[in-house]
């Protein structure tokens, strides 16, 4: 594991890593919509028992097990970090479905490299750490096979007031997220965007969660108490950038059919 990308991404001190996963243990879902992507793909006739699906960024197979389960198609899962792959990995055996995933530990931008051709590759709730929006959907759509699918969950400014944290900077208004998301001539087949409740609801759940993990962390090593609440702030503040000045969307994209 790169534990210094780890850190990046997760925007943590290296004293928390041994807790970390701890501290998520009971979210599944780190974000992701589940549920919305499977909707869409059975209403939509997407997938087969045939079909192989890249989730990038996959976390604990919150999106990769239920369409493994729910479609039978086979799913390739890649996250950086290796505690996560683990919970992934357990996850497809209890739900009787460890045939039809793999779960690696890896950078996915070396994967991105790797020259596959998929049905489908998912993006989710990973931030745009392949460069802007056009960028992104650039790197992705040369995994996925002509005129088949891609699936981005993130998002866009509420309007047109930039956001000033470095982790928002590539973040645009709607009109121009779409721009780039076509720019290659590809069609967007399904569109959702998380209103303002939905984001203080989903929020208001997984802060809850983590905030119950950081009071029992802390009762446990009181000497590292100071470092646990300091990430729970951490994520409050980010809670309010996501409530106010961001639009949480998932968008299921078809690439232009060669």
């Amino acid at each position: 594991m790169n534990a210094s990308s780890v850190l990046r991404y997760f925007r943590i001190q290296e004293e928390l890593l041994p807790f970390f996963p701890e501290l998520l243990s009971d979210l599944w879902a780190l974000g992701s919509s589940p549920a919305i992507v499977s909707e869409w793909i059975e209403e939509l006739d997407l997938l087969t028992r045939s079909s192989r699906i890249l989730d990038l960024g996959c976390g604990k197979g919150a999106v990769s097990i239920p369409l493994a389960e729910r479609f039978g198609s086979h799913v390739d899962g890649f996250d950086l970090f290796e505690p996560f792959i683990a919970e992934a990995r357990a996850r497809a055996v209890e739900a009787g479905v460890e045939s039809r995933c793999s779960f690696q530990q890896a950078d996915i931008k070396e994967i991105l490299g790797s020259g596959h051709e998929y049905d489908m590759v998912i993006f989710s709730s990973i931030g745009f750490i392949l460069g802007s929006v056009k960028q992104t959907i650039e790197h992705l759509r040369r995994c996925v096979r002509h005129g088949k699918y891609l699936v981005l969950e993130d998002g866009c400014l509420a309007g047109h007031q930039p956001i000033s944290d470095p982790d928002y900077v590539n973040y645009l208004p709607y009109d121009e997220t779409i721009r780039q998301i076509t720019a290659f001539g590809d069609r967007i087949l399904r569109e959702k965007i998380l209103s303002a409740d939905e984001m203080k609801r989903m929020n208001h759940y997984n802060t809850q969660h983590i905030s119950r993990r950081v009071k029992m962390l802390a009762e446990r090593y009181p000497d590292q108490a100071g470092l646990f609440f300091e990430y729970l702030d951490q994520e409050k503040a980010e809670c309010r950038i996501l409530e106010t000045a961001f639009q949480g969307a998932v968008w299921l994209i078809q690439k232009t059919p060669g």
